[in-house]
C-alpha cells in the first residue's frame, strides 16, 4: 500500500450504472477519473 487515498483511472469504464440517467451521462465519456479509495465498493478488470 501506498498510503495514498485517491487513485488516478484513465480511460475508465463504469459498468452496473444507469447511464441514461441525467445525472450520471457525464461518466460515459471522461477520459480519467480521480477516484478516492475508500469509497468504492469494488475496482475490477
Amino acid at each position: 500500500m501506498t498510503g495514498r487515498k485517491y487513485f488516478v483511472m484513465t480511460v475508465p469504464i463504469v459498468r452496473g450504472l444507469d447511464l441514461d440517467h441525467a445525472e450520471l451521462k457525464i461518466l460515459k465519456g471522461l477520459d480519467y477519473a480521480i477516484l478516492k479509495k475508500d469509497r468504492m465498493a469494488y475496482v475490477y478488470d
